[in-house]
């Protein structure tokens, strides 16, 4: 393939001839793609009529909103109805829930408050992926051409993970690191010609750090491109600069606009705070440092050591001050409790373990990823220009994304970013391969099979024949309805006396969410109590249970009869027998509540009674 130079005129045809050289052929298509997942948020539109439909963290960012929205603090991030009465503090950004619950609070007096969070929940995701569509198409017509620009949009709107990332009620904040990160990652493919952008790049990398630090990685992996491309060109110095510069004055100005002053000199390992802020503010000052020692300019050899030397000293540092944060966010979860709350996550696993487990759903996730990495390197040899530098980056950013999910696959909630741009020049590239005149039959079929690997069906249909030949188990196949059918029937919790529950970790989010109880367990790190309740309290005996409940409160216990048929391995004999009815108990009474999935009990008062008993077994356990 020729190498594409970025001064090409970006209205110029594709080098294909004929048909498939016109790029309007392609925009057709990509219209008829996004009609396709316009149709498909209609219908979520519809369907979040009942908002059990919402994901457990989707369902917690709107109970957020709706705080925010009824006069709760903008610094006060707690969940008060999450193991009361102190309820649990929440390390999610409140600059995603400004703009949601500014809308909702502006269209709540004209169309009532729950059509009003059906629209703006349904067109919140919507209007990112507009802002994504066109920074991405227009960064690819202006580098390459139209028809790869076209081409990048089609496969946005078939991936499975933007589908699910930016479908109707997709309120968590993937999405927002999602379209940071393309803006940062293209402000650094024109950092060369334009270091002004640069600095527009790191303020883009610093929201996404205040928005979550899953884009961490992402952030620190587009530094080390400006390092780098410093260390090769020294007239790439203020780029440098800028970048880290913005990236430390955006973070501050982040942390400090949406941290309550009471926690400035907290240090979170979850969330953007003074461990993160002192790498940013250091790696800032090492930037300031390097391009300004006269004796680097000479030797990329000296700037690469010096570069890696400081930021050995750096990480250094960092461990020594905060060693706390090496063990990951998750280190205040006893290690007896971290793997078996980490086995109801699905996207915490290594992609080994999803492809052993779910290997479709995996195939489907990882696969066209691991596509758009292999074309990226391939086009950062065949590229010339702003568009190399471009696809370097991309390709870069892509591989940490596979290295990532080596250990967690939800890296690829952020790292799918990149996926759209090297599939679509990658794509744009095959057919102008395959139309040649003298192209041959053979590596035209090639290049066509290998096209199709940046969409899910090549994948999809490969697992399934994994699993057809028994090289990997068959996923366990649970009927969905029957999954879905406690979280349908959470509602109608709503017509008990208000009250604590205690239920499994999967179902509190959405007690949270769909009614006014309160909830003693849920899937949430930072509080570390209610997961170990959740875990223990349906895990072991009847004593086991009566001691969670007694001690956090607890005024009902629920269970899910579907969840124990599907995952018997997650419940003791306890639980197991009073969900079949078979157990019989002093301290419980069942209470009716019209569901055939959803099994509700009341704790009679006289066991609450005894919590505070002077010399109880109760008394004194785990105390908050």
């Amino acid at each position: 393939m020729a190498p594409i130079h970025p001064d090409a005129s970006a209205d110029a045809p594709s080098p294909a001839g004929g048909l498939l050289g016109r790029p309007a052929l392609f925009w057709g298509l990509a219209l008829l793609a996004l009609a396709g997942f316009l149709v498909g948020e209609f219908q979520g539109f519809q369907r979040l009529a009942d908002l059990s439909v919402l994901d457990a963290d989707d369902g917690m960012r709107l109970q957020e909103v709706r705080d925010l929205v009824a006069g709760q603090g903008w610094f006060d991030t707690h969940q008060y109805r999450y193991l009361p009465p102190g309820g649990t503090l929440m390390h999610w950004s409140r600059l995603v829930d400004a703009p949601l619950a500014a809308k909702i609070a502006l269209l709540g007096p004209l169309v009532g408050a729950p059509l009003a969070e059906r629209i703006v929940i349904t067109g919140w995701p919507v209007a990112l992926l507009a802002v994504y569509l066109a920074l991405a198409g227009w960064r690819m017509r202006r580098t390459f051409n139209g028809r790869a620009a076209a081409l990048a949009i089609v496969v946005t709107v078939n991936l499975l993970a933007f589908r699910d990332l930016f479908g109707a009620g997709a309120i968590d904040h993937h999405n927002v690191q999602i379209v940071l990160l393309l803006a940062s990652t293209l402000a650094f493919a024109s950092a060369a010609s334009r270091p002004s952008l640069a600095a527009a790049g790191g303020l883009a990398a610093a929201l996404s750090l205040a928005v979550g630090l899953e884009s961490l990685p992402f952030v620190a992996g587009i530094g080390t491109l400006y390092a780098l491309a410093w260390v090769i060109d020294t007239a790439q110095a203020r780029a440098f600069v800028l970048f880290a510069t913005a990236l430390a004055v955006g973070s501050v100005a982040a942390f400090l606009g949406q941290t309550s002053p009471a926690l400035w000199l907290a240090p979170a390992c979850d969330a953007l705070s003074t461990p993160w802020l002192f790498i940013a503010i250091g790696a800032a000052a090492l930037a300031v440092i390097l391009t300004s020692i006269e004796q680097l300019a000479g030797s990329w050899q000296a700037r690469l050591a010096a570069a890696a030397i400081s930021g050995a000293v750096l990480a250094g540092l960092f461990a020594m001050r905060f060693p706390v944060c090496l063990d990951g966010p998750y280190h205040a979860i006893p290690a007896a409790y971290r793997a078996a709350w980490l086995e109801l996550t699905g996207e915490s696993y290594s992609v080994w373990e999803m492809l052993l487990r779910y290997p479709s759903k995996a195939a489907v996730v990882f696969g066209p990823t691991l596509a758009a990495a292999i074309a990226a390197w391939i086009g950062a040899k065949r590229t010339a220009g702003e568009g190399k530098r471009l696809i370097l980056a991309v390709a870069s950013l892509l591989t940490l994304t596979l290295g990532l999910c080596l250990f967690e696959i939800r890296a690829i909630y952020v790292g799918v970013a990149l996926t759209p741009l090297a599939a679509g020049w990658a794509l744009d590239r095959i057919l102008a391969a395959v139309t040649e005149p003298a192209a041959r039959a053979s590596r035209a079929i090639a290049l066509l099979v290998a096209a199709s690997l940046f969409f899910e069906l090549p994948w999809l249909s490969s697992a399934l024949l994994v699993e057809e030949l028994g090289l990997v188990a068959e996923a366990e196949a649970h009927d969905p309805e029957a999954m879905r059918s406690c979280l349908r029937d959470v509602a109608k919790l709503e017509t008990l006396p208000k009250g604590v529950i205690l239920g499994p970790i999967d179902l509190g989010a959405h007690i949270l969410f769909l009614t006014d109880q309160a909830i003693v367990a849920a899937g949430y790190h930072r509080n570390v109590e209610g997961i170990i309740a959740g875990l223990t309290a349906f895990s072991g005996t009847d004593d086991d249970l009566h001691a969670v409940a007694t001690r956090d409160g607890a005024t009902y216990v629920a269970l899910c009869l579907p969840w124990i048929e599907a995952y018997p391995e997650r419940y003791g004999d306890f639980a197991k027998a009073l969900a079949a009815g078979s157990a019989r108990v002093e301290w419980l009474e069942p209470v009716p509540l019209q569901s055939e999935s959803l099994k509700v009990w009341r704790v009679r008062a006289s066991a609450l009674a005894a919590l505070s008993a002077p010399g109880s077994a109760a008394e004194g356990q785990n105390p908050r």
